[in-house]
């Protein structure tokens, strides 16, 4: 799993969580929050998931040129 910690706005910390090995529901424990010259207290540390996976997308490229290609199934989305 990978964990990635972005800053939003001046109000908080937006936590991302990617790259699950497993699907379906999943617990996550918060060992600790660390960050110089704050001492955060975690009430509830385990969080629990639905991880879904995507569907696999039907996307067709197809060549027109050289320099040219026209991309199908696709939305804006993707």
């Amino acid at each position: 799993m990978l964990l990635l910690i972005k800053l939003k706005n001046d109000d908080g910390y937006v936590l991302i969580l990617d790259h699950f090995n497993n699907f379906g529901t999943i617990k996550v424990k918060i060992e600790s929050i660390k960050r110089q010259g704050f001492n955060f207290k975690l009430a509830n540390n385990i969080f629990e998931f639905d991880v879904k996976k995507h569907d696999k997308s039907s996307a067709n490229l197809q060549t027109t040129s050289d320099y040219g290609v026209i991309l199908t199934n696709v939305n804006a989305n993707m």
